[in-house]
């Protein structure tokens, strides 16, 4: 008898522990997400997609199961920038990621290899690859989890009515800073950001977001 309680005891020691260290969360429409995958993430990969281009991400995946995919696309001396936003998931090992604005969906096989780094690979995608398997590795951008300075990401843009307003800002934050550039970013979600580019008097090179969503297109 004694024995018998101990080994239920045992058993639901070890079921607790590993309840404990699940990694998966249940969030709006009864949907699974791993909290492994939380956080801001970055990655690039060159001619997988479309041959002789290079493709940069940000990816910013929150908690409640929304993300935030920041792109630059480049192709010789031509660059692009663009927001895509959507919700995941995943089930199982598959990782599920729905496009607000296209409303599709594509799939990917994931593996966490360690806290920082996820490794991807395409399941099913509705845009075709120059690859013949498209991979990538999604790599832990830890200093911009940690930065809670305004206007460093698009979730953190800083509002505005003007573009004498952005400079402002950038002349009172950021003061003896050299402008290197400024860039027009249109999200999926009708929203419009200025981006600007800079070297810190310490020599260090930073970009800005400002929302100018509320005065773009209006004579401004």
């Amino acid at each position: 008898m004694i024995k018998k309680h101990y080994l239920t005891l045992l058993t639901l020691t070890f079921s607790l522990f590993f309840f404990s260290c699940s990694t998966l969360k249940t969030v709006d429409g009864n949907k699974k997400i791993d909290t492994a995958l939380v956080g801001i993430w970055g990655g690039e990969e060159t001619d997988q997609q479309v041959e002789g281009v290079t493709k940069k991400w940000k990816m910013t995946r929150k908690d409640d199961g929304t993300f935030s995919l920041e792109f630059l696309v480049q192709m010789g001396d031509r660059k692009r920038e663009s927001i895509e936003t959507g919700n995941w998931w995943v089930e199982k090992d598959v990782f599920y990621e729905y496009h607000s604005v296209s409303g599709k969906t594509t799939t990917y096989k994931y593996k966490v290899l360690d806290k920082n780094s996820i490794d991807f690979k395409v399941l099913d995608a509705h845009f075709k690859f120059n690859a013949d398997s498209y991979t990538f590795i999604d790599k832990r951008l830890t200093e911009e989890k940690t930065v809670k300075e305004q206007g460093l990401t698009v979730e953190t843009a800083i509002k505005v009515n003007s573009v004498t307003e952005e400079y402002q800002y950038l002349k009172k934050h950021y003061p003896n800073s050299q402008f290197l550039g400024q860039a027009l970013i249109n999200s999926d979600r009708d929203k419009y950001y200025d981006k600007l580019t800079f070297k810190t008097k310490e020599g260090e090179t930073k970009s800005l977001y400002f929302d100018i969503t509320s005065f773009f297109g209006k004579g401004f």
